[in-house]
């Protein structure tokens, strides 16, 4: 999927040489947060869940035991292509352990491993992770206009949830169930990968870097308040030097008309 996208973003830089074109910010951020399924702890833990799902789903004793206990909830699969509806399957898995253990542990209605307590850690880390992103998805999609004045602000936003999984990895100390901790190098390559991907319109030291991001932002009265005096700063000399490329656009169509009349 990133492969593809990242391919036909190329092809359209390369048909487009005239014009500035900006990829699908949202998009793009879901590539971003894709990477949690790329991180093996993670990655061995979500086949069991989609194992334990699937061994659900073909049995309809099983499901109607579950939902007997539940009083009607019962496991959701996912797409895989879409971390959203991971998300989904396992906030319905983590709602309702209880009950799938003993219908997998006790009543043994179906024949799949549980998850080990470590796991069911891993799984509950999961689902707060890709919470604390929806979060962030569904502010941007509730806009009604498509806007470039606001993505610094969301930009900014991403480093809260980085930095509250930092701690809340601390604190599942998986180490003492002989997990490798997966959280500390999936925030550390979404780190590097928001750098990659958005380092054009956040760093001023980088080689093509284009401050109209952060014009878009210091000419909307209520977000210019997300930039530092740098960043307005260079804002500033940014207006500067669009101003400076769009009145020489417009002038030189101006001088290249011509006046067919006496």
């Amino acid at each position: 999927m990133a492969a593809g996208f990242d391919a036909f973003e190329l092809e359209a830089l390369n048909l487009f040489t005239e014009y500035s074109r900006y990829p699908c910010f949202l998009h793009t951020l879901q590539l971003v947060v894709k990477l949690f399924e790329k991180s093996p702890p993670i990655k061995d833990v979500m086949a069991k869940v989609r194992a334990i799902v699937n061994s659900f789903g073909h049995s309809h004793t099983a499901v109607a035991a579950l939902m007997a206990r539940t009083g009607g909830p019962k496991l959701i699969s996912d797409n895989t292509t879409r971390w959203s509806s991971t998300l989904l399957m396992g906030e319905r898995m983590v709602k309702i352990q209880a009950a799938a253990e003993t219908v997998i542990v006790v009543e043994k209605l179906v024949e799949v491993p549980n998850l080990s307590q470590g796991e069911w850690l891993v799984l509950k880390g999961i689902v707060k992770f890709l919470g604390k992103f929806k979060l962030i998805m569904v502010r941007m999609q509730a806009e009604k206009k498509n806007t470039i004045h606001k993505i610094i602000p969301h930009l900014k936003d991403i480093p809260a949830p980085l930095s509250h999984m930092r701690t809340w990895a601390e604190e599942l100390d998986l180490g003492s169930y002989g997990i490798k901790d997966p959280f500390f190098p999936l925030i550390r390559n979404m780190q590097v990968d928001i750098v990659a991907r958005f380092g054009v319109w956040l760093n001023p030291e980088h080689l093509t870097f284009d401050p109209i991001m952060m014009v878009a932002t210091l000419i909307h009265p209520a977000l210019r308040r997300h930039l530092t005096e740098k960043e307005q700063t260079i804002a500033m000399k940014g207006v500067l030097q669009y101003g400076k490329k769009w009145n020489s656009t417009v002038n030189d169509d101006s001088s290249g008309s011509t006046n067919t009349g006496d």
